[in-house]
């Protein structure tokens, strides 16, 4: 990580241009009718997070004028976009110089060529934390706002989620972030800065199609904002602001119960008998979360497991890598993992829509689809692979199906042949080794001894798709997607 007070080298200092203090003083003239949400206390030493980009630039501006010169200038090259990526670097940190404050620098390595949005906010985060401050400024502005919400409302995200980006948030380890510009659209700050000749960079991989934001901001944003009636930007932040009003209110009910939530500790979920189901997710995402769980659950999975829950009845649910989640006497707990590589796994429970994450490191998913003719056709030709997925005939099947491990004697009557045959027979003709036949999951209906498929092998006879084929049940076999799935 690099620290300097780098020296000023007149980057924008011409000839007849006014004093860097009077030119921020411009700036946030041309701003003073609009609100920033500035804490009226924050925690010392304060950082700006600085990307060089035209929002963090007047985020930087503004911050001098209150701060003044104690203030450090922090900015993470991401490296993605090579000489750019550096170029942003250098213009930042002389910027810093010219203001007369610090500059703490760091450059990302061993990323992976298409990293994730999550995964660079991550690393953002660490950075700031080994920045030295205690409170970091952003600046996020209306526009993020917006782009957020849309996002997320398109995920199914919760009060939590459509809340975000936060005025304020604070973390456990007492780092606290700032986002004073959240009511300010972005082209009134690209005004105030144009206005009054400051400089910024622009991100050209900011228009590029790659990220999901991207698309929004070029494409969704816009076309909402034109066929809104009214202005569609001021009523997507006020959504924001209540949501955020609804969230902070929540969890402040959940913290009067009295919950102990710590790692591998038991949830007792009696204090949130006779509570709203608000409060049960919110229990459940912050007992997740401590036990490092949250980040690879789906969303369909959490409401499957809360739905469970909140029966009252004993269950087991699978948290992959032979890890579980247990319900039992009013307590989830998690199970320490199992060793072995053919320890046994209890038999679980599947309905469609469901992706089970099982103990082996592969996840089994259901899905309900209509047939056409060219899927119909494909199916037929024995064009799917058997080994990661199965198509079969869904008009009578009874839910949900079972899932269990092959035992010895099972058996079962293979798409095309003259009669029943055992598995292990199969499993020897389809030459699937011993070591990996326990492994495999053994999916069946009724009491778990009619058998309608197993990966790698064909379906059962009884459930074949035929050309009078509409509704099927599509079962895909694949490689652990590190999303936990609920066995209910």
């Amino acid at each position: 990580m690099k620290t300097s007070i780098a020296s000023a080298w007149g980057i924008t200092q011409a000839a007849g241009m006014l004093p860097w203090h009077e030119r921020a003083e411009a700036v946030a003239a041309a701003l003073a009718a609009e609100r920033l949400d500035w804490p009226e206390k924050v925690a010392e030493p304060i950082g700006v997070g600085c990307s060089g980009g035209a929002d963090s630039v007047c985020l930087l501006l503004l911050a001098w004028l209150r701060y003044g010169n104690e203030l450090r200038v922090l900015h993470l090259n991401h490296g993605l976009r090579g000489a750019e990526s550096d170029a942003d670097a250098a213009f930042v940190e002389n910027l810093a110089g010219e203001l007369g404050v610090g500059f703490v620098g760091d450059k990302l390595e061993g990323l992976p060529e298409e990293p994730s949005e999550a995964l660079l906010r991550e690393r953002r985060l660490d950075f700031y934390r080994q920045s030295g401050c205690a409170t970091v400024l952003l600046g996020h502005h209306a526009d993020d706002v917006a782009e957020t919400l849309l996002m997320r409302l398109s995920r199914g995200s919760g009060t939590e989620g459509l809340a975000a980006p936060l005025p304020t948030q604070r973390f456990s380890d007492g780092l606290a972030l700032i986002r004073p510009l959240l009511a300010i659209s972005k082209a009134k700050l690209l005004d105030a800065l144009a206005k009054n000749d400051m400089p910024w960079r622009e991100d050209a991989s900011n228009a590029a199609p790659d990220y999901f934001r991207n698309r929004v901001r070029a494409d969704v944003l816009p076309a909402l904002l034109a066929a809104a009636p009214g202005n569609a930007r001021t009523g997507l932040a006020r959504s924001h602001r209540l949501l955020a009003e609804d969230a902070e209110a929540l969890n402040a009910w959940l913290n009067t119960l009295g919950l102990k939530i710590e790692a591998c500790k038991p949830l007792d979920l009696a204090l949130l008998r006779h509570t709203p189901v608000a409060l049960w997710r919110r229990a459940l995402q912050r007992w997740l979360a401590v036990n490092g769980l949250r980040e690879h659950l789906s969303a369909g999975a959490v409401d499957a497991l809360l739905d469970e829950l909140r029966t009252g009845r004993n269950g087991r649910f699978s948290a992959g890598a032979r890890t579980w989640l247990v319900f039992d006497w009013g307590r989830l707990m998690l199970e320490k993992p199992v060793e072995g590589e053919n320890s046994p796994w209890p038999d679980t429970c599947l309905r469609p829509g469901q992706t089970l994450n099982l103990p082996t490191g592969h996840e089994l998913k259901a899905e309900l689809v209509s047939l056409d003719d060219v899927t119909c056709a494909a199916i037929l030709k024995g064009k799917f692979d058997n080994r990661t997925c199965v198509y079969l005939e869904a008009n009578g099947l009874r839910f949900p199906l079972l899932v269990r491990q092959w035992r010895d004697g099972d058996r079962y009557l293979p798409l095309g042949a003259p009669g029943t045959r055992k598995l292990q027979d199969c499993f020897t003709d389809a030459k699937i080794p011993a070591r990996e036949r326990k492994q495999l999951p053994v999916v069946c209906w009724g009491s778990g001894n009619i058998i309608l498929w197993v990966p790698g092998l064909p379906p059962d006879e009884y459930v074949k798709v035929t050309t009078g084929t509409v509704l099927a049940l599509r079962l895909t076999y694949s490689a652990y997607s590190q999303k936990i799935a609920a066995f209910v």
